[in-house]
C-alpha cells in the first residue's frame, strides 16, 4: 500500500486529507522546465514545505532561508542530465552482485562522495567495497527530496557546502540508472 492509499483508506478528516495530498504531490511530483529540471515555483513551494522554510520554520524565522534557496536553485538548475550518479555498496565475501532489482534510492553525483550512499547508516566507508555507477534522467529523479537534501548540503556561516555534504540525487522507487555498471569491485570478482 502505498502513501496515497494508506490515506484514502484511513479515519482522517477532509481538509487533512486535501493538505496531505497537496505535501505528497508537492514532494514526488514536480513540475519540470524545458530542460527537465524543477521550476523555480516547485523548488520554493518544496523549500516552504521543509524543516528548512515551513513547519514551524518559516522564512522569517530562518535568516538565512534566502541564501538555502538560492543555493538549492543553483545547484538544482545546474543538473544536466543524464547525469552520471555514484553509490557505494558493501557486498560481503562469497556474495553474488546482482545489477537488477534493488540497488538503492540514494545515489549521488559527486564520484568522490560514493561512500556516504552505501546502504549504511551514518558516513561510515569502511564497509564500502564496491562502486555502481549509472546514468540518470530527470523523470527518474523524487525531486521534491532531492531538492531538500541538497538544501541540506548548503553551510550558511561559510557559504558554501558542508564537509559532510553528500551532493545527493533520490531515486523514484523501483528506479534504477541506466547503463548501471560496477566501477570498482575491492573483492576482487568483477
Amino acid at each position: 500500500m502505498d502513501f496515497v492509499d494508506w490515506l484514502n483508506s484511513a479515519n482522517i478528516s477532509k481538509p487533512t486529507l486535501e493538505a496531505c495530498s497537496r505535501l505528497y504531490k508537492s514532494l514526488f511530483e514536480a513540475e519540470l522546465d524545458q530542460n527537465g529540471v524543477p521550476t523555480d515555483e516547485f523548488i520554493e513551494q518544496t523549500m516552504r514545505m521543509s524543516f528548512l522554510g515551513g513547519s514551524g520554520y518559516a522564512e522569517y524565522q530562518n535568516p538565512h532561508y534566502e541564501e538555502y534557496l538560492n543555493y538549492v536553485k543553483q545547484r538544482i538548475h545546474s543538473f544536466q542530465f543524464p547525469i552520471r550518479v555514484f553509490r557505494g555498496l558493501y557486498i560481503p565475501e562469497g556474495k553474488e552482485l546482482m545489477l537488477t532489482g534493488n540497488v538503492g534510492e540514494h545515489w549521488t553525483y559527486d564520484p568522490t562522495l560514493f561512500d556516504r550512499h552505501n546502504g549504511q547508516y551514518g558516513f561510515s566507508n569502511s564497509k564500502c567495497n564496491v562502486i555502481l555507477t549509472g546514468l540518470v534522467t530527470a523523470d527518474q529523479v523524487k525531486w521534491g527530496q532531492t531538492i531538500i537534501n541538497n538544501a541540506t548540503d548548503y553551510n550558511p556561516n561559510e557559504q558554501c557546502c558542508y564537509k559532510n555534504a553528500e551532493h545527493e540525487i533520490e531515486l523514484k522507487r523501483g528506479e534504477i540508472p541506466h547503463e548501471l555498471e560496477i566501477q570498482s569491485d575491492s573483492r576482487g570478482m568483477v
